[in-house]
C-alpha cells in the first residue's frame, strides 16, 4: 500500500472539519426539552426560513444572527448535530445518514438571480485568509442554486469589523441526491484528495487525488500495519503498447473505516521480481466497486479515474477475508483489456471471478470473493 496511508487519520479529521465548516445557518428555534431526540432537534432547526432575502429584495442578515461571535451560533449548533451523528456512526454504527442530509438541506437557499453582498475572491490558498481576517466575524453558509438540479454551490457570508457584509465562494459543492460534499477543483475537500458522501458515511477519492505524485511500490503493502491498516491485495502487472502497467485491488481495515481500492498504474522503473516502481497514470478509466459482508452491501462507488477508493466510517474492523468486492472496469481499447485479461487468467486466483461483458467487449466484470 502507498506510504501516504499514514495520512488517512489526518484526512478523516479534515473531512469532519469540512462538514463542520459547511454546516448551515438556521433560524432560531425554541429551546429543546431536556430529553429531545435528534429527530426533534432537526425538526426544530427546520422551522427556520430558507431565504436570506427580505421582501424588498435587498440583502440583510437575519436579526437572530446579529452577533460578534466568530461563528454564527446556529451555524455552530447545526455543525454540532452533524458531528455528533458522525461520531455516533463511528462508535456504535447507528448514525442517521438521512438526518445529516436534512441538516444540510435546511440551509438557506439563494437563487441564481438573488442579490448578494459585495464579493471577495477566494484566495488560492483557500478559506484560511478569509476565516482569520482581522475583525471579520459572524461567518455562515448558504446554498446557491446552479443549472444542475440537486447541485448547489456553498457560499460563505461574513461581516467585517464595521458590520459590512461580504460573500465568497468556497469551491465546495453540495449534491443533495447522495448528500455529497465535494470540491469543484477535483482535489478533494480542503485539498485532501477525498470528498465526503454523507448518504453512506463514505470518504471517497476525488477526481484529482494528490497521492498520484507518490506512486506505488510493493513495500507499501508490507508496511501498512504500522498505521493500523490491515488489507488483502491482488496485483495484476501486464504489458501493453510498449509500456508496463499494473491494476491492483485492495480490501480491508483502515483507521476507523472499512474500505476498498482499485488502482491503475504505469511502470516507471523496472526491477527484478515484484520490485518495480509505478506511478498513477494519466489514463482514467470508468470503474465501479461494491463492497459486501455476506449479502449486506456496505457501500458502492463509481467514478472515472486512475484510483478508485472509498472508506466507510465504522467502529468495527471487518476482517479483509470476510469482505466481498465486485465491480467493473471499462477499458478504452480492446488490446489493453485483452492484455490485462491474459494476466488475470495466468494468475488463476481461485477466489477471483471475472468475465468480459457479453454486450460490451470493453467492459471487464470482476468479483473478489470472501474466504
Amino acid at each position: 500500500m502507498r506510504h501516504w496511508k499514514n495520512c488517512l487519520i489526518k484526512s478523516l479529521s479534515c473531512f469532519l472539519a469540512a462538514v463542520l465548516l459547511t454546516a448551515p445557518v438556521l433560524a432560531s428555534a425554541p429551546a429543546a426539552a431536556p430529553q429531545t431526540t435528534p429527530e426533534e432537534e432537526y425538526s426544530a432547526l427546520a422551522s427556520s426560513q430558507r431565504s436570506i432575502n427580505n421582501p424588498n429584495g435587498s440583502f440583510t442578515l437575519p436579526d437572530p444572527f446579529a452577533t460578534t461571535r466568530f461563528l454564527n451560533p446556529k451555524t455552530w449548533e447545526a455543525g454540532r448535530l452533524i458531528l455528533n451523528n458522525v461520531i455516533q456512526q463511528l462508535l456504535h454504527e447507528d448514525g442517521d445518514t438521512q438526518a445529516i442530509q436534512r441538516i444540510f438541506e435546511y440551509m438557506p437557499i439563494v437563487r441564481a438571480d438573488d442579490p448578494l453582498p459585495e464579493k471577495t475572491e477566494l484566495p488560492e490558498s483557500g478559506l484560511s485568509p478569509i476565516l482569520f481576517r482581522q475583525g471579520a466575524h459572524n461567518y455562515y453558509f448558504v446554498l446557491r442554486e446552479t443549472d444542475e438540479e440537486h447541485r448547489y454551490d456553498i457560499l460563505l457570508i461574513y461581516s467585517d469589523q464595521n458590520g459590512r457584509q461580504y460573500y465568497t465562494g468556497t469551491d465546495i459543492c453540495y449534491e443533495s441526491g447522495k448528500g455529497l460534499l465535494y470540491a469543484q477543483n477535483g482535489k478533494g475537500l480542503l485539498n485532501t484528495g477525498f470528498d465526503f458522501e454523507s448518504g453512506q458515511y463514505l470518504v471517497r477519492t476525488s477526481l484529482l487525488p494528490w497521492p498520484k505524485a507518490f506512486g506505488y511500490h510493493i513495500a507499501y503493502d508490507y508496511l501498512t500495519f504500522l498505521v493500523m491498516i490491515f488489507i488483502d491485495t491482488l496485483r495484476f502487472p501486464f504489458e501493453y503498447d510498449g509500456k508496463g502497467w499494473q491494476i491492483q485491488l485492495w480490501k480491508g481495515i483502515y483507521p476507523f473505516m472499512n474500505g476498498a481500492e482499485i488502482g491503475l498504474y504505469e511502470r516507471i522503473a523496472e526491477l527484478p521480481g515484484n520490485l518495480s516502481f509505478y506511478n498513477g497514470t494519466d489514463l482514467h478509466l470508468k470503474m465501479s466497486m461494491e463492497l459486501y459482508q455476506g449479502d449486506r452491501l456496505i457501500f458502492d462507488y463509481a467514478n472515472t479515474t486512475w484510483w478508485l477508493a472509498a472508506f466507510q466510517i465504522n467502529h468495527r474492523g471487518l476482517r479483509p477475508r470476510s469482505l466481498r468486492l465486485k465491480g467493473t472496469i471499462l477499458f478504452e481499447e480492446a488490446g489493453m483489456l485483452e492484455a490485462f485479461a491474459q494476466e488475470v487468467r495466468r494468475r488463476g486466483y481461485q477466489n477471483f471471478r471475472w468475465e468480459v461483458d457479453g454486450e460490451n467487449p470493453l467492459l471487464f466484470r470482476y468479483e473478489w470473493l470472501a474466504d
